[in-house]
């Protein structure tokens, strides 16, 4: 029995995806970001397929971790623990799906969406300062995901961590697309450095979901 690769879940970066839409690379950074995902799983995008990776076939982490943790209870045959699993991820759903239509949160999406579309053509320090903006305003969703999931303030540190530094690979890719001074195996690298970090996310997060599941029994 082998446990999945973290890089085989429904969350890739297509090989020639060397551009993208500034407001999608923001996106990315949010964990929410596939909007359909909370009500239904997204099937994986075909490789290549840049239009519908952009349309939300990439799984949030959150989604991601837990579907994992329930690969590995049943590859365990730990039946008591998958139930548990099951359970959490239906709430979890629920109560993330709930969050996604509250105005605070609709708000905060609404400003991140008008903050990255004057970043087209900003330049200097009102671009610099646009970049901090964006940052603090999904840094304000992001806590109030780890809250509701129940993470303790010392994991809501590292994926604070983990967030700031996925942002600031956006930060260049997104720079990128106005400069255009990166060949493209600069930026093949800096999309791996992405999906390098958001799978130490989505690893932290299934261990988390993991243990949850085993102290309610």
């Amino acid at each position: 029995k082998h446990l999945p690769s973290l890089s085989s879940t429904p969350c890739f970066v297509p090989p020639n995806l060397l551009k993208m839409n500034i407001r999608f690379l923001f996106a990315l950074v949010v964990c929410f970001f596939a909007t359909s995902a909370y009500g239904a799983r997204s099937r994986p995008p075909a490789r290549g397929n840049d239009d519908e990776f952009s349309q939300g076939g990439r799984a949030p982490p959150d989604v991601r971790a837990i579907d994992l943790a329930l690969d590995e209870a049943r590859l365990d045959d730990n039946d008591a623990v998958v139930d548990a699993l099951k359970n959490i991820k239906m709430s979890h759903m629920k109560e993330m799906g709930e969050m996604m239509n509250e105005d605070e949160f609709k708000a905060a999406m609404k400003k991140i969406d008008s903050l990255s579309a004057k970043l087209e053509g900003s330049s200097g320090k009102e671009r610099q300062d646009l970049h901090q903006q964006l940052h603090e305003a999904i840094g304000t969703l992001e806590d109030g995901k780890f809250i509701a999931m129940g993470l303790n303030e010392e994991d809501q540190d590292l994926h604070r961590a983990l967030l700031r530094e996925k942002h600031a690979i956006v930060i260049q890719l997104v720079d990128d697309d106005e400069l255009q001074e990166l060949s493209s195996s600069e930026r093949q690298a800096l999309m791996d450095r992405f999906e390098d970090v958001e799978i130490k996310m989505v690893s932290h997060m299934k261990d988390y979901f993991l243990n949850k599941a085993k102290s309610e029994l």
